[in-house]
């Protein structure tokens, strides 16, 4: 039996409160202390670049990864 793997990628929409199912998302993630960390996942890519601006300005070494269904 082979494993089927999920494609669906899923954003929660913290107006009705629900997971939804989406096409893409992008991740923004950071370098700390030797260490990878998600900060936050963003439906628009607009809204992780607008993010990640503001890392980094802060000498934060971060970068969006792009989640594509």
């Amino acid at each position: 039996m082979s494993s089927k793997k999920n494609t669906k990628l899923y954003a929660f929409d913290e107006v009705t409160e629900i997971s939804t199912p989406v096409n893409q998302m992008f991740t923004l993630k950071a370098l700390t202390e030797n260490d990878i960390q998600d900060i936050a996942i963003y439906k628009k890519f607009e809204e992780a670049e607008f993010e990640l601006v503001k890392y980094l300005k802060k000498g934060i070494c971060c970068w969006i990864v792009s989640n594509n269904e």
